[in-house]
């Protein structure tokens, strides 16, 4: 999709995933809750492909910049797993999410 804009793709965006989370009746907790962990998974994608190594990471030494890089979706584990529900964001905020590095896609169990 080309915007026309500077700023289009971002507006178009936040608007767009507000009406997700309405659509799927999310309170204002769960909203805040969805977006921390989307950013969580977000900023953890960044990490792996900035640093190779954990001792990189610690010491600050980056590999490579990503600022201009797509992200990569997230993956349903489950195919019946469609709807996010309370129980499963307290679950996964209390679980660290797992990463496959065969497809550098982050998977985000269902519970």
């Amino acid at each position: 999709m080309d915007f026309k804009y500077p700023n289009s793709k971002k507006l178009y965006l936040v608007v767009e995933i507000s009406q997700l989370l309405s659509k799927y009746n999310c309170t204002f907790s769960e909203a805040e809750n969805i977006l921390s962990l989307s950013l969580s998974e977000i900023r953890q994608q960044r990490e792996n492909l900035e640093y190779d190594t954990t001792l990189d990471y610690i010491n600050g030494n980056k590999a490579k910049n990503v600022d201009n890089e797509e992200i990569k979706p997230s993956q349903h584990i489950e195919p019946y797993c469609l709807k996010l529900t309370t129980t499963f964001i307290t679950l996964i905020s209390l679980t660290q999410v797992p990463c496959s590095e065969d497809t550098e896609q982050a998977y985000l169990p269902c519970f």
